[in-house]
């Protein structure tokens, strides 16, 4: 069995700083924790009034904690097989490009000297000689309304860097509050819940979703908003399935472990062999347990929910069948047969009906029961790949938001019946077409960087989407295109005047969204549409426009077309919020642009990874 060790830090009496009222009780139940149910064998707590150990102080100035992290780790303590834990819970700040952490002696005038750079933890923290190392931050706290400038990414980057799983309280430039009625700050509160037998948390990602779903939510409670998102940085990203706390592990988790370390072998061995050891581990913890109890409907929920994310389908499978919602991009329905193309017009298409299921959000994010409803479709075949196109029936809408500038003045549109795609294109459907000859403009076959037949494609210019819709003219007979904004907006609202089709909020059980599960997701996972049967409106990917960009809605159309003119540089709109962004980008009504010939952009590891797009058939 392998060594758990940990330093965890709690500071409320700051000398010079704000003083906090739960970050000492955060690190005690943090040592409790990691003592009686993680089974830790060594915690290293220092706090306002910790006891001494071994003959030395542990009150948290910045001489006792630079001392532990030098003198601990001047050499490997720990070995391939064991675990090391560094938790922190008081102020953090960012100081001259730099993140610090602020001991109880920290001196805001002097952070260089007085603060501990994130920068100088990461590197010791790697070379303590376990392969697995967690750094938990809950920093940047809010006490009466008063706190330092919030810490940045630098810290995120650096622990990927050295291999360290990074869980960070608030996204950077946000703060991490307290909660009286809960006597903790509210991320330790959630992440004990998730760590422990509430929420059951096996691995890295399980963590990270239940974590954005529910601080947010707590926080709403109590404080009326919902500014605080925690975030979790993991390189590469198969680490994401590294199994945390192995006696909640199920079969699945270790199948995709098991899977990941697969994936790794070729590339890096050493992490392969690593993730494979630990996946052997949990099974040897799995075994020892008594018999499962049959399922239940909310664990039957939770394994659909990994299956859904692309982690662990074939386990999954064995151990139940789930029935279908509603055919995935691949798959036609039995009852009807694929139409061949049909030559002169989409109006001659074979459509049927289709099932789907729908639910509502309210504004504390409680889901409501799945309502069954039905729409049309066709089949459209792209050489042996199905596109399902979705008629989505011609109406009037207010279109806009008086709330943002870019979405103003809010106006009338009337739009006329059309088809667009059930979910956005795949990388199969898009191999399909890219295989065929250009029109204009040569597509790559494979642009994505999260690879999956039944996931979005991704990494693609506007002009190559258009260079897809044009093939796909071509090649079916039919007019096909990006959607216009408008009609973007009127096939995602369904009807609805809220800001998600789904209701006043959005959670990670309905959307890939806030980098929650940090990679897309193959299309229709949720299980759940719009009132149209259009999956995916939110997140996962951006979906282009046809549009060019207008800084407002001032004289827009009000047929339904897009905005357009005769000046080639103009950027296009896109719509809907990919993986990577809030809550607040996902909104039905947001727009931003990107240029035509842009599909890659500056943020690192993850530029361009969510640009995709959707199609929309005329039907006149």
């Amino acid at each position: 069995m392998g060594k758990n060790w940990a330093i965890v830090i709690g500071v409320n009496n700051y000398e010079s700083l704000p003083r906090l009222k739960y970050a000492k009780r955060d690190a005690e139940l943090m040592r409790d924790f990691l003592i009686k149910q993680a089974k830790f064998d060594r915690v290293y707590l220092f706090s306002d009034d910790s006891p001494d150990y071994e003959g030395n102080s542990t009150k948290p100035t910045v001489v006792n904690l630079r001392r532990v992290l030098r003198q601990l780790f001047n050499q490997p303590c720990l070995s391939r097989g064991d675990n090391f834990w560094f938790f922190f819970s008081g102020h953090g700040t960012r100081y001259q490009d730099q993140d610090y952490l602020m001991p109880i002696d920290a001196d805001p005038g002097d952070i260089n000297h007085t603060g501990i750079a994130t920068q100088y933890i990461s590197d010791r923290l790697s070379r303590c000689g376990a392969d697995n190392v967690v750094l938990v931050l809950d920093a940047c706290r809010n006490q009466g309304g008063k706190a330092l400038p919030s810490m940045g990414s630098s810290t995120a980057l650096l622990a990927g860097q050295k291999g360290i799983i990074s869980l960070f309280s608030c996204s950077p430039g946000q703060l991490s509050y307290e909660v009286d009625a809960l006597k903790q700050g509210v991320f330790t509160h959630v992440l004990l819940q998730a760590l422990g037998k509430v929420g059951r948390c096996a691995t890295v990602e399980q963590l990270n979703q239940y974590m954005k779903s529910h601080v947010p939510e707590l926080l709403y409670h109590h404080h009326k908003h919902s500014g605080q998102t925690p975030y979790t940085r993991v390189e590469p990203i198969e680490r994401s399935h590294l199994i945390l706390m192995p006696q909640y592990a199920e079969p699945a988790d270790i199948e995709a472990l098991n899977q990941a370390a697969a994936a790794l072998r070729s590339d890096n061995s050493a992490l392969a062999e690593q993730l494979q050891s630990r996946a052997i581990a949990a099974e040897a913890i799995l075994d020892q347990a008594p018999p499962a109890k049959p399922f239940s409907r909310r664990r039957l929920i939770r394994l659909a929910g990994f299956a859904a994310t692309g982690i662990g389908l074939g386990t999954v499978t064995a151990v139940f069948t789930r029935p279908s919602l509603s055919p995935t991009p691949n798959d036609t329905p039995s009852s009807t047969a694929l139409p061949q193309p049909d030559r002169s017009s989409a109006a001659s298409a074979t459509f049927s009906p289709f099932s789907f299921k729908v639910v509502t959000v309210d504004a504390q994010g409680q889901i409501s029961e799945p309502q069954q409803q039905q729409a049309q479709h066709f089949i459209q075949d792209l050489g042996g790949v199905a596109l399902e196109m979705v008629v989505v029936p011609g109406g009037n809408f207010e279109m806009g938001s008086a709330a943002s500038a870019a979405t103003s003045p809010v106006h009338a549109v009337e739009v006329p019946t059309f088809a667009m795609g059930k979910y956005a294109v795949t990388q199969a459907q898009w191999q399909a077409i890219a295989r065929l000859n250009a029109v204009g403009k040569i597509l790559e076959e494979n642009p994505s960087r999260f690879k999956g037949a039944n996931r979005p494609v991704e990494q693609i210019s506007w002009r190559e989407a258009d260079e897809f819709c044009k093939r796909l003219s071509r090649h079916s007979g039919r007019a096909y295109r990006l959607p216009s904004e408008a009609e973007w907006e009127y096939a995602c609202r369904a009807g609805t005047v809220t800001p998600f089709h789904f209701g006043e909020t959005l959670t990670p059980q309905l959307a890939n969204y806030g980098m929650s599960r940090l990679e897309t997701t193959p299309v229709g996972s949720f299980g759940v549409a719009n009132a149209f049967g259009l999956y995916d409106m939110h997140g996962n990917v951006w979906e282009y426009c046809a549009d060019q960009w207008r800084k407002n809605y001032d004289n827009a159309p009000s047929n339904g077309s897009a905005q357009l003119d005769s000046n080639p540089n103009y950027t296009r709109v896109i719509r809907g919020g990919g993986w990577l962004n809030g809550m607040d980008q996902c909104q039905t009504v947001f727009r931003i642009h990107y240029g035509e010939d842009v599909k890659s952009w500056t943020l690192g590891f993850w530029g361009g990874s969510d640009l995709g797009l959707r199609v929309v058939c005329d039907l006149s």
